[in-house]
């Protein structure tokens, strides 16, 4: 009876841990949501592998690689690309398979935790920083080197603190002392000396060119001043001279006038001398007409004599205008000429190429160019979507400066290398009255013709799109379109991102970023989800509680035989009866 009560005790231990068993560790929700994100994916390592198995320990936040394998040799680099190919969830630890792009090589990343998991991971922010210290994405060459000078720096500090532990210098010693025996550091440093002269010495020359440069501005701005002067003196004469000339035009009107007058006073003259042979009808009345003649006679002689004074007066006045006028115009050309001298001469200040003022021309307009490209690069910006198209999927975007739609881009979407890839970018003719002042003049930096380039980039360098015809970079005028096709290259591992750039040129030749997208090219395959949907371990439990199960039968079947039963029975019966 011992040993049936001992069997079934222990069928129910083991069915219990199997159980447990089946309960305990990571849930299976949260394992399946680590593969989908990681499984079958190409990354790039941010710790190396020596060996087949590199441990990382996770302690908190602070994950600390396993020493104990320094000699054996290295199987993947700091940077290198591999593929994550299994996820397998232990009790106290989580391991990583990943294999090289071309499945030659294979090794594990074990991240060891010092207790075990359990059912709603608790441990799961220190592990995705850990999984953030080993593996990166890699979507741009910046990511791979960052990883790679962050290892370096990790590792350099580490050396450090092992170096002050054991000597029990200060840190600055060791970091010095590790320094000194750098030849690139000795040869920075003989460099930076040598700036630091150089610089010195330019620093003298700046200041030596500011202090002249001060005197030739002093010297123009006294140029420019005296130049506003001859101006203003050049445009007083001008008006001086253009009222003489008004003057003078009068004072000939009047001279005219009054010899027009003194020949009218001359034919009436002669008009009286010619009556007088005609009028003598009578000697009073010749008497009178003598009479009256001389009065006339007298009255046009003071007449006549007025005329006179005053043509002569006129005369003396217009030569004095003429002489005047003749002086004024010799200021205008001495005026004339100074200008000239002086233009001359703030030309002959700037002409030289080398000179400090030429320089700050140039540079003044270079800073101008560089503020507007940088103008034009936060203003432009392109607005895109996925739309359904008669071959799959396609990508459109609207181009904007600032608020007004001046092109459009339509892309469709690569799925594999055997599609070819075509892209369409139409420039519009906007409105530019209803344009601000500052559109209208970032518009006018693009030029008549909108220059665009557009590339295709490979962060893995495994795929290549590659122009069916023409260049990358086409002048587009408004209403019109370029069309770009390109041929994708390359045996791709699975799914893999490609990035389309869109860039401009402006009227002054400087690049215009203007947007980048992602697409997934490549299939992943039939057999991609298999391992997301499927688990090792669940296997193995339900395996062991099969067997537990088929065990527990058994040991019934064996203590339920006939002999057995009655015996058994009886020993009950009798135990009731003495109780």
């Amino acid at each position: 009876m011992k040993a049936i009560f001992f069997r079934l005790v222990t069928a129910l231990i083991v069915l219990v841990l199997a159980c447990l068993a089946g309960f305990a560790g990571v849930s299976k929700e949260i394992e399946l949501e680590y593969k989908q994100q990681y499984e079958n994916r190409t990354v790039f390592l941010k710790q190396p592998i020596r060996g087949l198995e590199q441990t990382l320990h996770v302690r908190g936040n602070i994950l600390v690689p396993d020493q104990s394998n320094l000699g054996s040799p290295l199987t993947f680099r700091v940077g290198e690309q591999v593929r994550v190919t299994k996820i397998d969830f232990k009790d106290s630890a989580i391991e990583f398979e990943v294999a090289s792009t071309d499945l030659s090589r294979k090794a594990k990343y074990i991240f060891a935790f010092g207790q075990s998991l359990t059912h709603s991971f608790q441990g799961r922010p220190n592990f995705d920083s850990a999984l953030d210290e080993s593996f990166t994405q890699g979507l741009t060459y910046q990511d791979i080197d960052a990883a790679k000078e962050g290892y370096v720096r990790t590792q350099f500090s580490r050396q450090a603190r092992q170096f002050t532990d054991t000597t029990g210098l200060a840190e600055r010693d060791v970091m010095e002392a590790m320094l000194s025996e750098n030849p690139i550091f000795n040869q920075l440093k003989t460099e930076h000396d040598q700036a630091q002269r150089r610089l010195a010495t330019v620093e003298a020359q700046l200041k030596e060119e500011t202090t002249t440069r001060g005197s030739l501005e002093t010297e123009v701005r006294e140029i420019r001043r005296q130049l506003t002067d001859e101006q203003n003196t050049n445009r007083t004469l001008r008006q001086e001279r253009d009222q003489i000339a008004g003057r003078q035009a009068t004072l000939q009107k009047e001279l005219d006038q009054l010899k027009d007058a003194n020949r009218k006073i001359q034919e009436q003259v002669e008009s009286v001398a010619g009556n007088l042979n005609v009028q003598m009808n009578s000697n009073e009345q010749l008497g009178q007409q003598v009479s009256s003649l001389s009065e006339t006679l007298e009255k046009l002689s003071k007449e006549r004599n007025q005329l006179n004074t005053q043509v002569s007066s006129l005369s003396q006045e217009l030569t004095g205008v003429r002489g005047e006028r003749d002086r004024l115009t010799l200021d205008l050309d001495a005026a004339q000429r100074k200008v000239t001298s002086l233009q001359s001469n703030l030309s002959a200040l700037t002409s030289n190429k080398d000179s400090l003022e030429s320089k700050y021309v140039q540079v003044t307009q270079e800073k101008e160019s560089l503020e507007l490209a940088e103008s034009l690069e936060e203003s432009i910006v392109l607005r895109g979507r996925r739309e359904p198209s008669d071959d799959g999927t396609q990508y459109v975007g609207d181009l904007f400066l600032l608020n007004q739609k001046v092109g459009n881009l339509v892309a469709n979407v690569p799925d594999s290398p055997e599609i070819p890839v075509s892209a369409t970018v139409t420039i519009d003719s906007p409105n530019t009255v209803q344009f601000s002042e500052e559109e209208r003049h970032l518009y006018g930096a693009l030029g008549d013709s909108v220059s665009v380039d557009l590339s295709w980039v490979s962060p893995s360098g495994n795929l290549e799109a590659v122009l069916v015809d023409g260049e990358s970079l086409r002048s587009i005028a408004p209403r019109e379109q370029a069309e770009w096709e390109w041929n994708l290259r390359g045996s791709p591992s699975g799914v893999e991102p490609m990035i389309l750039k869109v860039q401009l040129i402006n009227r002054d030749q400087h690049r215009i970023r203007v947007h980048e997208q992602d697409f997934e090219v490549g299939s992943a395959g039939l057999l991609t989800g298999l391992p997301q949907g499927f688990s090792l371990l669940s296997l193995g439990i339900g395996f062991v509680a099969g067997i537990v199960v088929l065990g527990v039968i058994a040991s019934f079947r064996r203590g339920s035989k006939p002999g057995q039963r009655g015996g058994n029975s009886r020993r009950r019966y009798s135990a009731s009866k003495e109780l």
